[in-house]
């Protein structure tokens, strides 16, 4: 009874958990693929939509810009170089009401620009000046910089300051604090270390929600610092390309997802997801059906145990009965 009980234990269990198990390993590759699939779309539409953000934002205050440079009351503190009043009447209060805005400024030809908080710095070796005054262009927007009236990070938005006869007198600028963007980027992490990026058109980072590579790291030089991915990636991150890519970094593997932020030549933003936290769905799931199939597994045995029993005992009855009528007993009856 007990051979029989062990082999229907093993000809119906093996095979039942064999084939629960391939089951499972087939679920839990196809959970992955699906759940991967579904974030990556998703996550790729959020950086998207991230950039997307930025750009109107920026946008929106390069129109203002635009407009200030348009002024008189600016076009004459160009003109005359009486700029106290134009700064503490006018554009000051309009600073303070604004925390985005670290200062407004403006520069004359020489390169001296006085602004909102009272001081007068020199930026003829700054890229929106030569762009300005040089270039002849109507608007620049700066790479990210370390403010020289401040020391805070700041980019600077400047458009050009025209007298009558359309001609570059000078320009008016608004200086916008970098934390800004990364604020805007905190707002679309997917999960809880999900690390969000942006970097300018000479590949520096310029926002950073860990604040570990804000203003430190180039990403068109990131294999010194062990990204060998991201360095790879660099030109079509920079290129106005939208992406993704696998990273290593010291605490496992990241997905990164990477798009522009169209207004701005070259600046873009980037997601970086742990990939443990990307396959966290799957996995719980994955542990849900392992469970489910542990249950079967000992349901199964518990029915084989008693099917077993129910089949062996009157096998066993009708065996004595055969050793009785092999000795001889005629009056022995088969059921």
């Amino acid at each position: 009874m007990k051979s029989l009980r062990g082999k229907m234990l093993l000809t119906i269990l093996v095979p039942v958990a064999a084939i629960l198990t391939v089951a499972a390993v087939i679920t839990y590759f196809q959970l992955t693929k699906i759940t991967t699939g579904i974030i990556e779309n998703s996550t790729q539409k959020l950086v998207g939509k991230s950039g997307e953000v930025i750009s109107n934002w920026i946008e929106g205050i390069a129109r203002e810009v635009k407009l200030s440079a348009q002024r008189n009351v600016v076009i004459n503190a160009l003109k005359t170089g009486e700029w106290k009043e134009l700064m503490e009447k006018d554009l000051k209060p309009k600073a303070d009401e604004r925390p985005e805005i670290n200062m407004f400024l403006i520069a004359y030809p020489d390169g001296n620009a006085p602004n909102t908080l009272g001081n007068v710095s020199q930026v003829s070796d700054r890229s929106y000046f030569t762009a300005i005054m040089k270039q002849n262009k109507d608007i620049a927007i700066s790479e990210g910089l370390v403010s020289k009236t401040t020391g805070k990070n700041i980019f600077v938005i400047a458009a050009a300051v025209k007298d009558e006869n359309n001609k570059t007198i000078g320009l008016f600028g608004a200086a916008v604090l970098l934390d800004t963007i990364s604020h805007v980027v905190e707002g679309a992490r997917l999960t809880k270390n999900t690390i969000g990026l942006v970097c300018d058109s000479t590949g520096m980072v310029i926002a950073d929600t860990s604040e570990e590579y804000l203003m430190k790291l180039n990403i068109n030089e990131a294999s010194k610092v062990g990204f060998v991915e991201l360095e790879k990636n660099a030109s079509k991150i920079l290129s106005q390309e939208i992406g993704q890519f696998k990273m290593k970094m010291k605490d496992g593997l990241y997905y990164v997802f990477y798009a522009p932020i169209e207004f701005v030549k070259g600046w873009s933003v980037m997601l970086m997801v742990p990939e443990k936290e990307m396959l966290a769905q799957a996995n719980r799931l994955t542990v849900m059906i392992i469970s489910i199939i542990i249950v079967i597994i000992v349901i199964a045995s518990v029915v084989v145990f008693f099917m077993s029993s129910s089949i062996a005992k009157p096998i066993k009855v009708l065996a004595a009965k055969a050793v009785e009528f092999g000795k001889g007993d005629l009056t022995v009856k088969f059921e």
